[in-house]
């Protein structure tokens, strides 16, 4: 069917226009923010169901007739275009192998580039340190010169000589150390004993901020850029790693020197890092991704690692924490952006779910241990927060509060569930089947959050006090979910009663089917007890094994059945005793002595409750319930058997 265009010419077609007696109009099937959900909520309040579907089959016929029209108004087009259709899937074939072939030829061509460009890069990287290299050499021979120099120098005897000399090699040697850019090379423990012995004549924060300044500012400065991230094929990762061969060459220099007081790592190289990702690289935290920003703060939680790993010490790794440059770092991955938008996923899902309740279908694989899509997409939740794709360290306490809430939310849908009429008089799903599932969920989902806990122990590193802490505070959403197992059991119980409550007020109608009517004895239970065990019998047969449900179900019924039996009973007992007073007046008045013969009318209503009760009695036994299993069923065979002895005697 093609829609129609705002100005339609005249070969154009239009959408045919609804009857005027129809409650919607054509218009709205063709818009492109058309819902169904939305269509059936606004029709809703001008029609009822039946009568909407019967109009959209009259627009249905409408839309048929016009589609027949248009087919032979253009019957040459349509044949054409049939026409033209034929061994398209053979052409699609002919040109799919040389298309293929040619794929595969530009991939070839692709890997042979990048390899290419891959070798190219890392001679021109060869050739650039071949070149730091030879510089570094050529000041470390200046510098080895003058340490032997200020070996010698105590053997001077003139003091002023001596000191002299000893400022004139200091200011020879840092003005080689400036000319160095890069200490990554083999003659790296030369260059140590150099930092030693500057270590050793002068301020150790002096020489830092001289390796800062002179050596780690230009090299990261030209390291680590937005430029180098776009371009590793490992993104941040590949950065990590290159940064990393870099630490582990200046670590191997430096980590000869014998000054407890100098800390290469966590005072000079570690925070010229970390502030050269926050200030050059700071696409890295960007928090609209989600998924973006978990990866790299993992990325980055495991950089870190990595460095700290380096360290010394533990002294030095917490002399790291405490710099300026590692809390700007960490300060700079907002994550309360990052768990809002986690947040607002997580949550949407299972708002999602609990909201398509009405439209269940019932065709539900009844041997999995979860049976309704929302119990199971509550518990997908629960486990999202805590997948690795989705948790971080820093939002633990978030992501816990979370779990607790959808707990609770999921608790708040079972009594909205039990308490409504859900599943909706228009839905396909049986009340009391969702009640059973709904009832083997909540188990279900309370087994699998009980060991949340002890789950969750590794990946949080949980001490005792905590575990104890958070162990107290599922507790009480655990004992919510055990509150309504109750609530359902209780619900399943009456919805099934129910069904047969209604079949029990027929035993009020037994008396007026022999009074007066010159009925037979009867020799059959009546009809209404077979529907009055019906809805048990099929609860027992469609959910076997619960049979403390079934005795509770039994006892509900047995008890309203047992109040309406005696009470007919008391009134026709009180009626044959009326008569029976009224015939001993007529007798002493003189009136006819003869006596009637043949069976009574309440002699039969008696025999027609003990057929019924007796009936009833034998199928709640083959149920495999006992008497004494259902309360006011021994009552209920005695006050029967009572009236049946008591008309007897007299």
């Amino acid at each position: 069917m093609m829609i129609p265009v705002s100005n339609p010419g005249p070969g154009d077609f239009v959408l045919p226009k609804c009857p005027q007696e129809l409650c919607f109009n054509a218009d709205e099937f063709i818009k492109e923010s058309f819902s169904v959900d939305q269509f059936l909520q606004d029709h809703r309040r001008k029609a009822n169901l039946e009568i909407m579907r019967d109009d959209l089959g009259i627009y249905l016929k409408t839309l048929r007739s016009a589609m027949i029209e248009l087919i032979n108004k253009d019957y040459t087009e349509f044949i054409s275009l049939s026409t033209n259709l034929i061994d398209l899937d053979k052409r699609l074939d002919n040109i799919q192998s040389p298309i293929g072939q040619l794929a595969s030829y530009i991939m070839q061509t692709q890997e042979k580039l990048v390899k290419t460009i891959d070798e190219m890069n890392v001679h021109i990287k060869t050739k650039k340190q071949l070149k730091m290299q030879k510089q570094v050499l050529a000041n470390i021979k200046h510098i080895e010169h003058s340490m032997k120099i200020l070996n010698h120098v105590q053997n001077y005897e003139d003091e002023s000589i001596i000191l002299e000399r000893i400022i004139s090699e200091i200011t020879f040697i840092q003005f080689h150390i400036n000319s160095c850019k890069a200490y990554n090379n083999r003659e790296g423990n030369k260059v140590s004993c150099f930092i030693t012995a500057l270590v050793n004549l002068t301020d150790v924060a002096y020489v830092e901020k001289l390796i800062n300044r002179e050596i780690l500012a230009s090299l990261f400065d030209e390291l680590i850029t937005e430029e180098s991230l776009a371009s590793d094929p490992r993104s941040l990762e590949g950065l990590h790693v290159h940064v990393l061969s870099h630490v582990d060459g200046f670590k191997q220099m430096f980590d000869t020197i014998d000054n407890d007081s100098f800390n290469f790592l966590a005072r000079c190289m570690i925070p010229q890092i970390l502030k050269r990702f926050t200030i050059n690289v700071k696409s890295i935290f960007a928090p609209g991704n989600a998924d973006m920003f978990h990866r790299r703060y993992k990325e980055s939680s495991h950089f870190l690692d990595e460095l700290e790993g380096r360290c010394k010490d533990w002294q030095s790794v917490k002399q790291l924490r405490d710099s300026e440059e590692y809390k700007q770092f960490m300060n700079s991955w907002n994550v309360e952006v990052y768990f809002s938008l986690r947040f607002q996923n997580i949550a949407g899902k299972l708002e999602t779910s609990l909201a398509v309740l009405p439209e269940l279908n019932p065709k539900i694989d009844a041997n999995k241990s979860c049976k309704l899509p929302m119990t199971e997409q509550a518990w997908e939740c629960i486990e999202l927060c805590w997948s690795d794709q989705v948790f971080l360290p820093p939002v633990t306490r978030r992501l816990w509060k979370l779990t607790l809430q959808i707990i609770s939310r999921f608790c708040m849908f079972c009594d909205t569930a039990i308490k409504d009429n859900w599943p909706n008089s228009d839905s396909n799903f049986p009340k009391t089947l969702f009640l059973v599932y709904l009832n083997s969920d909540i188990v279900w989902l309370q087994t699998k959050a009980d060991t949340l806990v002890e789950s969750l122990l590794q990946k949080l590193k949980l001490s005792q006090e905590k575990k104890k802490c958070l162990q107290e505070s599922l507790q009480e959403g655990l004992n919510a979910l055990n509150s309504k197992v109750s609530l359902t059991e209780e619900k399943i119980i009456d919805q099934v009663a129910l069904e047969s409550l209604s079949h029990i007020r027929s035993v009020n109608d037994i008396p007026r089917h022999f009074r007066r009517t010159n009925r037979e004895m009867p020799s059959q239970p009546s009809t209404y007890v077979n529907l009055l065990i019906a809805p048990p019998l099929k609860f027992m047969t469609d959910f076997p094994g619960n049979k403390e449900w079934l005795k509770a179900i039994f006892n509900k019924i047995t008890k309203e059945y047992f109040d309406s039996v005696r009470d007919v009973i008391t009134s026709v007992q009180r009626t044959e005793e009326s008569l029976r007073r009224f015939k001993k007046i007529r007798e002493k008045s003189g009136g006819d002595n003869a006596k009637s013969g043949g069976v009574g009318d309440e002699e039969k209503i008696k025999q027609q409750i003990s057929l019924d009760v007796k009936h009833y009695q034998s199928v709640v036994v083959k149920t495999g319930l006992k008497m004494n299993d259902v309360e006011n069923l021994p009552d209920l065979v005695n006050i029967v058997e009572r009236s049946l002895s008591k008309q007897s005697d007299e």
